[in-house]
């Protein structure tokens, strides 16, 4: 009997393929806003290193609008790399939430909701 082989994925701070597992996934909810999903989830997903230079490689690359099919405003970016350095620090500040935007949504272009 063969065993399914493991799922890998890219991350969009470094590029560097990985075990799923391993991996942070984004993804845009129904609401526009950028969230960490803890469980599997259908739809579009970004995967990203829980490390500090991947965290804050999302500010230079474009990988975060390409995997997810949407465009992520910029201040939504940085608003996420912000609650994404808490979580790689262990900080347990903040609200509890897995929302990345700290309130501002990310911006979805309309055509991207459409197929939402």
């Amino acid at each position: 009997m063969m065993h399914p082989s493991p799922v890998v994925r890219t991350c969009i701070g470094c590029g560097q393929r990985e075990l799923q597992s391993s991996l942070l996934r984004l993804q845009v909810d129904v609401a526009g806003e950028l969230v960490v999903i803890k469980t599997p989830e259908r739809g579009r997903s970004a995967y990203l290193h829980v490390r500090q230079d991947c965290v804050s490689g999302l500010l230079r690359s474009k990988g975060l609008g390409r995997s997810l099919r949407t465009t992520v405003a910029r201040e939504a970016r940085q608003r996420a790399v912000l609650d994404l350095v808490r979580v790689v620090k262990g900080d347990p500040s903040g609200d509890g939430r897995d929302t990345c935007g700290l309130g501002e949504k990310a911006q979805m272009n309309p055509a991207a909701r459409s197929r939402a």
